[in-house]
């Protein structure tokens, strides 16, 4: 489709690029239509153009990265407007005003448009209940974010490389393993944090690793019967006044649903070793130091690991049980893969940059990272 506007000429788009608003921009009632525009070296700049009145183009920026402090809290009520089902979909824009003294440049954070990329819908939403100005002055706020995304271009070289690491990883054949180890005996596992509080309900519950299950059962079941026998959970179980509710809210309560193992892997458990903790390290459970020792005592070569988080509970697992065995000169490998473990996504967390940087740092700590155990 072709629109003829009047600050960027003729604009070719596609009927699916279109936002559709619910509640219209103030001053501005009857119009519902949009496109995004950008400008290449505008950044932060882009444009909301309106289909519906080719003259009509709002500039804003996305508030949330441009300033620091910006995290405005959406009602319940207007998220289910916009049928907003994971928060990881909303994006939040703010309108700005550019005068004729260019040092008082402002943007409106009391009102902004909260959009809605799964379903292209939108809404220009006044806030109350907070501080947020109507004109807030961004010339400190620009030379910021110059300033870091300066910093970001130094970093890409380096996350480019994150990205092809994770992305050029190759499977490994379970009878490979076996050649490698010369027997099943010589290969334990531990599942970490596979229960229904990560899973499927309560506060820290996550559609990511939800997704886990599967792989994960596939993966067990496939080591189950090719007779591994040394299988381990490693459970969060917390009590009312653990430590960690400082920093995560209350969650796997001891002897809920929360910390119970997921239904999908419930039966491998019946004749495996269950490990509870009280932090994100298994380690911290003495039993499980004695485990392991005991393990590799008894002629464990290899030590697969699977679950969550990667940047939590896989990471400080794992390193832990690399560094023990580093310490004392121990011949054990620590094998990953990556289809097994993952973690939680927010818009603090972002979970595709987090996770790939987590593995690649296992990977530079001597762990062997793969695509998958087929």
């Amino acid at each position: 489709m072709l629109i003829e506007t009047s600050n960027f000429g003729p604009i070719e788009y596609d009927e699916n690029e279109v936002i559709y608003f619910q509640n219209e921009i103030l001053g501005f009632e009857g119009l519902k239509k949009y496109i995004f525009v950008g400008k290449e070296g505008s950044e932060p700049f882009m444009w909301l153009q309106s289909v519906e009145n080719p003259g009509l183009a709002f500039v804003i920026i996305n508030g949330t990265d441009v300033i620091s402090w910006y995290r405005p809290q959406i009602p319940l009520s207007e998220m289910k407007r916009l049928g907003i089902d994971d928060p990881a979909w909303v994006q939040i824009y703010n309108i700005v005003v550019i005068p004729d003294n260019i040092e008082e440049i402002s943007c409106n954070l009391k009102a902004p448009i909260v959009v809605n990329r799964s379903k292209n819908t939108a809404s220009q939403i006044v806030l109350d209940d907070n501080d947020f100005e109507i004109r807030h002055y961004l010339k400190e706020d620009l030379k910021n974010y110059s300033i870091e995304k300066d910093y970001y271009k130094d970093c890409e070289g380096f996350i480019r490389l994150v990205y092809r690491f994770v992305n050029e990883l190759k499977p490994v054949e379970f009878n490979e393993l076996k050649k490698r180890y010369l027997a099943p005996s010589a290969i334990s596992f531990f599942i970490i944090d596979m229960i229904n509080g990560f899973c499927r309900i309560g506060p820290l519950s996550s559609p990511r690793v939800y997704n886990l299950e599967k792989p994960i059962f596939t993966l067990t079941k496939r080591l189950v019967s090719e007779g591994v026998k040394d299988i381990a959970f490693l459970n969060d179980s917390h009590h009312e006044k653990s430590m960690e509710f400082k920093e995560f809210p209350p969650h796997a309560m001891a002897g809920t649903q929360e910390s119970a193992i997921v239904d999908s892997l419930k039966g491998f458990s019946q004749n495996t070793k269950i490990f509870t903790k009280n932090s994100l390290n298994a380690f911290t459970n003495p039993d499980f130091n004695i485990y392991v020792q005991e393990l590799i005592k008894k002629g464990t070569k290899c030590f697969i690991i699977a679950g969550n988080c990667t940047d939590l509970c896989i990471y400080q697992t794992a390193m832990t049980l690399k560094m023990f065995l580093n310490s004392s000169d121990t011949p054990v490998d620590i094998i990953i893969p990556a289809n097994c473990v993952d973690t939680f996504d927010s818009e603090e967390h972002k979970a595709d940059l987090i996770n790939p940087l987590f593995l690649y740092h296992l990977h530079t700590n001597g762990i062997e990272i793969v695509k998958e155990i087929k």
